[in-house]
């Protein structure tokens, strides 16, 4: 089971990757493992909830897609959240 202390590790990690930039790839990839995870999501459960292929959704998670509004719009609506939330930037530590 995925505890909190884990998850920060994860995007801790991811937010130290190749681009140290802070992108809206990087927000998006941040934001959206965030919420999967908070919301107990595997990436096969979120691709079947947005009507997406798995490896697309860890494409996605791993900024290797640029991805488009219509699949953007799917993955909101999967997390249940708006779409902008998911390029919200979180303050530093949250």
């Amino acid at each position: 089971m995925w505890t909190d202390r884990r998850t920060r590790l994860i995007l801790a990690a991811m937010a130290k990757g190749r681009d140290r930039a802070h992108s809206a790839r990087l927000t998006l990839a941040i934001n959206m493992k965030r919420l999967r995870i908070a919301k107990g999501l595997s990436q096969e459960r979120l691709a079947a909830l947005a009507r997406l292929h798995p490896n697309y959704v860890g494409s996605v998670e791993r900024r290797e897609r640029n991805i488009s509004i219509d699949n953007l719009e799917k993955i909101a609506m999967a997390l249940g959240v708006s779409l902008p939330a998911l390029f919200e930037q979180q303050p530093k530590g949250g």
